[in-house]
Parts: structure tokens; C-alpha cells; sequence
């Protein structure tokens, strides 16, 4: 092995393992800010803090349940108390106990909490009457005054995870009055929680996040603490997300501008506000709003479904893939279908690992002969070390001129791996970030392919099968420092392995049973002289 396919070898590896911990370590950087857009002409301006104060008085709950989730409704605020999620997926331990993941944490208020201002505003000491309509999952919660009349009405879907909100403030007054409204999500990212790592792949951390003027930003409470966000202009979304989940509002395109804020308070809440600009309300009339909200585990084909007449809300941009996005839609698109076909998200990833081995076939199998060229020309390479190696540039010369009378690229054995390379990078991010995977299990011990294998047994195999694969792979050179590669790939994998998703680890397994496979083949098919072999 030449030394510049060495090093080539170990950069390769080295390369990959700061990639992996530092996509995990440090997220990518996040776009500036905009703090002010000169284009707008009408600035809907932001809620202060005291019209987001939570509500204080009596509460009454009104609960609501499908078959994917069991809502509750507070007279407080009119708002969200809990949504907790159906199904034996979407569960969690808290305090020793296994429970359903309720996505309502609350903060400095309740989900769906709106602002107003008066004469037409919102008394906090005065309970949301909640009404259940002719439908099963249709609701209304009132506030009345001698000034005015809110209304919120939710219509959850009976088989989904949206809900249309419709809000309607009557003015009652004998004079036009102004409407300022905001709504408000609010959520919390408990203080004491750990935080994510390399080493603590599976934490999810509450975040708010807005999608404004073409563009998602999404912010941990540590960063709105030291500064807030706000853009105003064409507001697509807003909400409260962590790595799997998403409570988001989504507002019927306006003729004016909105604005989006995001903002943290005390003991790690987080509010994510969508304010409209200023209405006038004739007296006697009525001014309505209509959103659509989504509230559930962030699977990207249901996202993606969302839509306000007709306009994509690009709800899909909540999954957080990063940079890698062109490569890891198609890769999540590729492993549902392949799902549809075993049932198994494991065996999914074994299918995928044998449809990229096909893809690959071709360079790999040109770089195998390349490596088997090179290795029989191993004899000739000797001598020409032996002969120049006091003239390290004449050396060079003529191993050069050796190659290519035998059609040899001394960069061909590490092409398999560098094509491999993203494939894995993107796989990673993709079994770690799509909710599709979370607690999904394979089989055995394996229950959840998105976190790490528990108790180690396929990153010790992975390791014993690297080892044995090196083995089978002939050495050029059979210089030592050929040798020390063999016993660092293996470790290397083994190390990795320990932390990465198990689907990440159960692909290179599966591809490096493949890749064994294939050099039994090359071994037996193009054999090699007795000096060119491992010893």
C-alpha cells in the first residue's frame, strides 16, 4: 500500500469520526437574524409581556380523545392543557413510569392562548365557557363582555394530527374599535434537563421556531434569553418543536404582514407568538382569523400534506436535516417504501444497504482490481524502494511510471470508502432525526433503531468483522504500517458503533458481511501470488 493511499486512509477515518462528533457536538450555524424589514408597511407589532400573563381564576376541563390522541380543554385561557399521544410508540419514562408523551408543556402560559387589547380584550379573571358542538371533536370556547365577544372554535381532525381554529371577536360597542390580535404557543424546556451530544444521542430539547419570509429559525431558550426574535412580512408558521414533535399554527395567507416572535421567560419557558396587524371592527360586526394547527410527531409525509388554500406551509422544514436535506428526503422516502415491504424498519435498512451495494457495484469492483493489480506488482515496488531510497523524488517518479504500465490508480482501494462515506453521514442524520425510526425496533434486544445498541453486541461483532474483513483484503506493501491500518479500522468501526443510532450500526454490518462477500469472491476469482497476500 502506497504511502499516499495510507494517509489518504487515515484522513478518511479521521474525517469521519470529526464529522460525527462534531454534527453532534455543534449544530450548524443558524442564518443572522433579522431584526428589522424595511419593506413592511404595516408592522402588527408585539404583545407585551403582561397581555401573555398566564390566567388566574377557576378551571373547568373538557376532554377530547381519537385514536391517535386525548386532548384536554381548559376554561383557562381557553386554551391547550394537555395533548397526549396515542399508541405505545409515542411513550416515555418519567419518575420510574412508562407514559403517554404529552406535547403540552407548560411555560409562562397554555397553547393557544390570544392576546387582545382593549375595549375589545380578553379579561383574565373571567373563565372561557367551552362548548362541544354537533361534532365529536368540535368545540367553542366563549368570553363575554358588555364591550365584546371572543370566540375560539377548534375542529380537530378524527384520524390526524391538524385541527382548524377559527377565531371570531365581535365588537359590541357603539364605535369602530381596533383589533390587535396575537396568539400565542407556549412550551417549556425543563433547566435541569441534559443536553444533547454524542454521547446522549436520543435527548430532545424544546425549542420555539418560526417560519418567516422563506426562511425556518428555530431557538433554544438559552439563546432567547440573551436576545429575542421577531420578523414581520409573510409568516408561514409558528410554534413549539423538539426533535420528534411539533405544535405549530399556521395562518391563512393575509393581504398584511405578520408578525412572528419568539421569546423565552423564566424557569425555560418559550413562546412563539403570530400577531396580526391592526383590524378595525365595526360596531355590531365581527372580525374572524382562521389557522390551521398541527400537533404531533413531525412524520414527513404528513407535514408536508399541510396546506392553507392551496399554499404549501412548509411544515416539512420543522424536521431538522440541516445541510444534508437533498440527501436525506430522498433517503427517508426510499426507507418507507422499503418499510412498506417488510413491515420492519430494520429490515427496511437491510434492504437499503443492499440497494446502495448495488448502486456501488461497479466502482467498488474496479477498485478491488485495482488493489489486486497492485499487490501483484508488490515484488516490483520492493525493488524500487530498495534501489531509490536515498532519492525519495526519483522514487516517486518511477513508481508513478510502475502504475501506469499496469493500469493501477494508487487512490482506487479507498474509493469504496469514500463513497460510502456520505451514505453514512446522511444515514446517520436521517435515523436520528426522522420520527419514523424513534422506538422502532428490529428485533431482539434492538427496540429502538434510533438510539444506540444497549448492550453492545453488534458494535463487538461489527468490530470482529472489520478485523476479518482487512484480513481478507490484500497487502501490498506488507509494511507495518499497512498492518497497524488493519488493527485500527476495526477499532475504529467498534468505537463508533458504541454511540451511533444501532441502524446506523446494523447498515455497516450488513455492508461489511456484503463487502466480505464480495472479496471471498475477488480472492477466488483473480488469486493473488503467495508474496502479495496478507500475511
Amino acid at each position: 500500500m502506497p504511502d499516499e493511499t495510507k494517509r489518504l486512509l487515515v484522513a478518511v477515518f479521521l474525517c469521519m469520526g470529526i464529522l460525527f462528533v462534531w454534527q453532534a457536538l455543534f449544530p450548524p450555524p443558524k442564518p443572522p437574524r433579522q431584526t428589522k424589514n424595511p419593506a413592511v408597511a404595516a408592522d402588527p407589532g408585539k404583545p407585551s409581556p403582561t397581555e401573555l400573563a398566564p390566567f388566574i381564576g377557576s378551571e373547568s376541563i373538557t376532554k377530547v380523545k381519537t385514536r391517535r390522541f386525548e386532548a384536554a380543554l381548559t376554561s383557562r385561557g381557553g386554551a391547550l392543557k394537555s395533548f397526549k399521544l396515542g399508541g405505545a410508540k409515542y411513550r416515555e419514562r418519567r419518575g420510574g413510569k412508562e407514559v403517554a408523551i404529552d406535547l403540552v408543556q407548560p411555560g409562562s402560559g397554555l397553547p393557544l392562548e390570544i392576546s387582545l387589547e382593549k375595549p375589545l380584550g380578553i379579561d383574565r379573571g373571567q373563565p372561557w365557557r367551552v362548548l362541544q358542538e354537533e361534532g365529536a371533536h368540535d368545540f367553542s370556547m366563549v368570553q363575554e363582555s358588555h364591550t365584546s365577544r371572543i370566540s375560539k372554535r377548534l375542529r380537530f381532525d378524527a384520524d390526524g394530527w391538524g385541527a382548524d381554529l377559527t377565531i371570531q371577536i365581535e365588537n359590541r360597542t357603539l364605535k369602530p374599535q381596533p383589533a390587535r390580535l396575537a396568539l400565542s404557543i407556549h412550551g417549556r424546556q425543563a433547566p435541569d434537563a441534559p443536553q444533547p451530544g454524542f454521547l446522549t444521542p436520543g435527548v430532545r430539547i424544546w425549542q420555539a421556531a418560526c417560519h418567516a419570509n422563506g426562511e425556518m429559525e428555530h431557538e433554544t431558550h438559552e439563546s432567547l434569553a440573551k436576545k429575542e426574535v421577531s420578523h414581520v412580512g409573510q409568516v408561514r408558521w409558528a410554534g413549539i418543536l423538539d426533535k420528534y414533535f411539533l405544535l405549530a399554527a399556521v395562518p391563512m395567507p393575509e393581504k398584511q404582514n405578520l408578525r412572528c416572535a419568539l421569546s423565552a421567560g423564566n424557569d425555560g419557558a418559550l413562546t412563539a407568538a403570530i400577531s396580526y396587524a391592526e383590524r378595525m371592527v365595526a360596531p355590531g360586526g365581527t372580525e374572524t382569523y382562521r389557522l390551521r394547527l398541527f400537533l404531533g410527531p413531525k412524520v414527513l409525509e404528513e407535514l408536508d400534506a399541510v396546506a392553507v388554500e392551496g399554499v404549501d406551509a412548509a411544515l416539512g422544514d420543522a424536521v431538522d436535516y440541516g445541510w444534508l436535506r437533498p440527501v436525506c428526503r430522498p433517503m427517508i422516502w426510499l426507507l418507507k417504501r422499503l418499510f412498506g415491504l417488510a413491515h420492519n424498519w430494520g429490515v427496511a435498512i437491510i434492504l437499503l444497504t443492499f440497494v446502495v451495494k448495488l448502486l456501488t457495484i461497479y466502482p467498488t469492483q474496479k477498485s478491488m482490481l485495482s488493489m489486486r493489480r497492485m499487490a501483484q506488482v508488490g515484488p516490483e515496488m520492493q525493488k524500487l524502494r530498495d534501489k531509490y531510497k536515498d532519492q525519495k523524488e526519483r522514487l516517486n517518479q518511477e513508481v508513478m511510471a510502475l502504475y501506469k504500465r499496469h493500469n493501477i490508480n494508487p487512490l482506487g482501494g479507498c474509493l469504496p470508502m469514500l463513497l460510502q462515506m456520505p451514505i453514512w453521514i446522511a444515514l446517520y442524520t436521517t435515523i436520528s432525526e426522522s420520527v419514523e425510526l424513534y422506538r422502532s425496533g428490529f428485533g431482539g434486544w434492538i427496540t429502538d433503531l434510533a438510539a444506540p445498541d444497549r448492550f453492545y453486541v453488534m458494535p463487538i461483532v461489527l468490530g470482529g468483522l472489520t478485523f476479518l474483513q482487512t484480513r481478507l483484503t490484500p497487502n501490498p506493501s506488507q509494511d507495518p504500517q499497512a498492518k497497524m491500518m488493519g488493527y485500527m479500522m476495526p477499532v475504529m468501526f467498534l468505537m463508533f458503533s458504541l454511540f451511533v443510532p444501532s441502524g446506523l450500526t446494523l447498515y455497516w454490518f450488513v455492508n461489511t458481511l456484503l463487502s466480505i462477500a464480495h472479496q471471498l469472491y475477488m480472492n477466488r476469482a483473480h488469486p493473488l501470488p503467495a508474496a502479495a497476500k496478507r500475511p
